[in-house]
């Protein structure tokens, strides 16, 4: 893959403001512009954002309609039903109304499909055959139920109301709920479009209480507590790839503290299966060593496990059910291995395949519940959407992922007349399709994928923040950048660019990363700085010097001494 570097100067007045009123380096300054935040108060804004200034949960559609209905089943002792996505982000929320709902003295119990048996979304089968029999009066859908039509009116004829909670973009006509709660919807004007499920069970929460307080609703001995449930919200939230800002920002920032806090048995024994210390976790730590193992329960087994695991009240209980949960992610990680590699080997041996704008695959032995993560790590190697299908019996089930700047939403409803079902945001989705419609989509898929791909070589921008040299990555402006965090899409994690940099040492770290030793040449100090190359071509040499550096600066935290972290992201040699 070809990087191009973008490199542009913000407005000189624009960070002599910022820095003025913030008292913030020129460095902080640049990329607090680049965010588009020119208005010091608003950056300042960004940087001490806190949960009182999340917006209001009643600006969300619907959201009126839906706390009345549970006002009248907690009064009425109705059954209600939660009923979950078998993703991190639908377990989450799954997890998060339950345990509310029990505080509040409900009588509420939920259930999950099956990934590979079930599929996606609320079913008629599930009506008839469990809540109808269950007496079960009210079903709260999270993190699904959008395009469920044919379920909803099912449970509408056995007499239980349904009040869909979602963030899928749905296409209309809506489904005939009691309420649609979903700020995805084109008449929602919330402009809250970027929260995952949980963040949208969490503003049912926020509405619920606060409905039942101006009622005079007895909800215990205290009022639930939301902010200890945060830390439900950040795992979610995370896992779903959605944007980090707004809210989303805020709300991870608030669940970072609470993971960090302990007070939830599961995630403690999750952190410790996952060798992630409480002092020092943050967002990474969520999406590649916390959310890949709550996934692994829905992808090779039964995602209730992973309710199970946080509902959990003691630590004993917890540990046995992470173990369980830790022998999934074992066998996850080799059958996503295994996909992953059949797929190398093949565009190995298909050149013509490395040359399209997008990858669509189908096989009728993979795992159809790796087929999104292996699909993920594609999109990182190739830099071009992917589309996963394990195909049989006549039917293909598949998983879709993005690249950054591209709907991949957009584009799957491009090619919707080839396809079953689907559904998704900008950066994920998922499909069925009948297997004799595979060729047919692929071309379709490819040709609106080569509408948005720049150029024949796929090349990748790498939009660096400001040019920092390496003598100047000092503890105060470490302690700065942890400022901007949580990192992800639409926040990411700086990246700066250094010239002229010698390489002292090299010692490849395990097999396939680098540990160097540098020094900013030019400079009066001679202070060498420790890096790291991750997945570096460690059967070459490294230069001896860099004529520029593209790098990723933070601290490094190991038992609890904090150490300067710099990463290698690209680099120029001198010729």
């Amino acid at each position: 893959m070809h990087w191009e570097w973008n490199l542009t100067q913000p407005d000189p007045e624009c960070l002599d403001r910022l820095c003025s009123e913030l008292a913030c380096s020129k460095v902080m300054a640049t990329l607090l512009s680049k965010r588009g935040m020119s208005d010091p108060s608003q950056a300042d804004r960004f940087l001490h954002s806190r949960l009182e200034d999340l917006r209001p949960p009643f600006g969300i559609r619907d959201m009126d309609r839906a706390v009345r209905r549970l006002r009248k089943a907690l009064q009425d002792g109705e059954h209600i039903l939660i009923y979950g996505d078998y993703d991190a982000d639908g377990i989450t929320a799954t997890v998060l109304l339950v345990d509310l709902l029990r505080e509040i003295g409900a009588r509420v119990s939920f259930a999950i499909p099956h990934r590979i048996h079930d599929g996606y979304g609320l079913k008629p089968s599930l009506i008839r055959s469990h809540a109808a029999a269950e007496g079960i009066g009210l079903i709260i859908t999270v993190d699904c139920g959008s395009s469920d039509h044919e379920a909803i009116e099912a449970a509408r004829l056995a007499g239980i109301d349904v009040i869909v909670t979602d963030h899928h973009i749905p296409s209309e006509p809506f489904p005939r709920a009691v309420a649609f709660v979903n700020p995805n919807r084109r008449d929602c004007t919330s402009g809250m479009g970027h929260l995952a499920g949980v963040g949208v069970a969490f503003y049912l929460a926020a509405a619920l209480r606060a409905h039942l307080r101006e009622a005079g609703f007895h909800m215990g001995p205290a009022e639930p507590n939301l902010k200890k449930r945060c830390d439900l919200v950040a795992l979610g939230t995370v896992a779903d790839m959605v944007p980090m800002v707004a809210e989303n920002r805020i709300l991870v920032r608030a669940g970072l503290q609470q993971i960090q806090a302990g007070h939830r048995p599961g995630v403690r024994t999750l952190m410790e299966r996952a060798s992630v210390s409480p002092d020092t976790v943050d967002e990474t730590d969520i999406a590649f060593r916390l959310a890949p193992r709550l996934n692994a329960t829905g992808r090779m087994d039964h995602a209730s496990k992973a309710v199970d695991l946080l509902l959990g009240m003691d630590l004993p209980t917890a540990r046995s059910a992470a173990d369980r949960i830790e022998s999934l992610n074992q066998r996850r990680k080799a059958a996503e291995q295994e996909v992953f590699d059949q797929i190398l080997l093949r565009l190995e041996k298909s050149p013509e395949e490395r040359n399209r704008a997008s990858l669509v695959l189908s096989n009728p032995s993979w795992h159809e519940g790796v087929l999104g993560i292996a699909a993920s790590r594609l999109v990182h190697r190739f830099h071009r959407p992917v589309v996963l299908i394990r195909s049989q019996n006549g039917v293909g089930r598949g998983s879709a992922r993005g690249i950054p700047g591209m709907d991949l939403y957009g584009l799957m409803r491009a090619c919707s007349d080839h396809l079953v079902r689907f559904g998704g945001h900008a950066a994920a989705a998922g499909l069925s399709i009948d297997c004799d419609a595979i060729e047919g989509f692929r071309e379709a898929f490819e040709r609106h994928a080569r509408e948005h791909i720049a150029g024949p070589d796929f090349r990748m921008t790498l939009d660096i923040d400001a040019a920092v040299p390496l003598n100047e990555i000092t503890p105060s402006l470490l302690d700065e950048l942890e400022r901007l965090k949580p990192y992800g899409q639409g926040n990411p994690e700086p990246l700066f660019v250094a010239s002229d940099v010698r390489v002292l040492s090299s010692e490849v770290v395990g097999e396939k990363h680098r540990r160097l030793v540098l020094v900013q040449a030019g400079g009066d100090t001679g202070r060498r700085h420790t890096a790291m190359q991750f997945n570096a071509d460690v059967e070459r040499a490294p230069p001896e010097h860099f004529r520029e550096l593209v790098f990723r600066a933070g601290w490094n935290v190991w038992r609890g001494v904090r150490s300067p972290r710099i990463v290698v992201v690209d680099a120029r040699n001198t010729s």
